[in-house]
């Protein structure tokens, strides 16, 4: 029973550990997704910035929202200013308002908040900001939001799996260990039998396992006796 215990207790210590590093790993990786979809908009809104070209800046929010992952999209100037939005943008309040220029200002590079839908339902986002940036000169900025709904449905997807893995591997580690253990306890607690059987003065009491190891050559051994 303790062999299958501590089993199942490292077994259970490995599958935490992963679900930990599982978590921080795929959180950095939508972070890192987030970044990117950012830069990617800010290199395909440089010429039309630089060109003061609303309507291809608006083409490329539009874009970029029309295809359902991003629920905001957005090009600002070096001041703030918004030259172009699609979808949801944290421009309704003071906070955000404070939160937009810390963006700015690459004192942080992502701002959570939630965001009231066309259909009247609160959804937790994430908005990623990435500047935009011509030849060492800051033109302005782009932001990109996602749904951290969607990110956290995911994430716990995966963790669900990850821990529905890590019971079915504490579950066989302790069979495992149990029939382990009992192949090993087994022979021992037959030659305390046959010890306590020679103190008893049943000389004929034999051991039937057979074994090819140390044990069977102990077996063996009291057999012959």
């Amino acid at each position: 029973f303790t062999i299958g215990l501590l089993s199942s207790l490292i077994m259970g210590r490995l599958g935490t550990s992963l679900v930990y590093n599982q978590s921080r790993l795929m959180s950095d990786q939508i972070a890192l997704t987030g970044q990117s979809m950012a830069r990617q908009l800010a290199e395909a809104a440089k010429e039309p910035t630089l060109a003061s070209d609303s309507l291809a800046l608006s083409v490329l929010a539009n874009n970029l929202v029309a295809g359902g992952t991003v629920l905001g999209a957005a090009v600002l100037d070096e001041s703030g200013t918004v030259l172009s939005q699609s979808g949801a943008l944290p421009l309704l309040g003071d906070s955000d308002e404070r939160h937009l220029r810390a963006l700015f200002t690459q004192t942080q590079r992502e701002y959570g908040w939630r965001w009231t839908d066309p259909a009247d339902r609160t959804i937790e986002v994430v908005t990623y900001a990435t500047t935009l940036q011509f030849k060492d000169v800051v033109a302005g900025h782009t932001l990109v939001t996602l749904s951290r709904d969607l990110m956290n449905l995911s994430l716990h997807s995966m963790l669900r799996a990850i821990g529905i893995a890590t019971l079915i591997m504490v579950l066989f580690g302790f069979v495992l260990a149990f029939f382990v253990a009992k192949k090993i306890s087994q022979p021992i607690m037959d030659l305390v039998d046959a010890g306590r059987a020679m103190t008893e003065g049943r000389y004929q009491y034999r051991i039937r396992e057979r074994r090819h190891d140390e044990i069977g050559n102990l077996i063996s051994a009291f057999n012959s006796m």
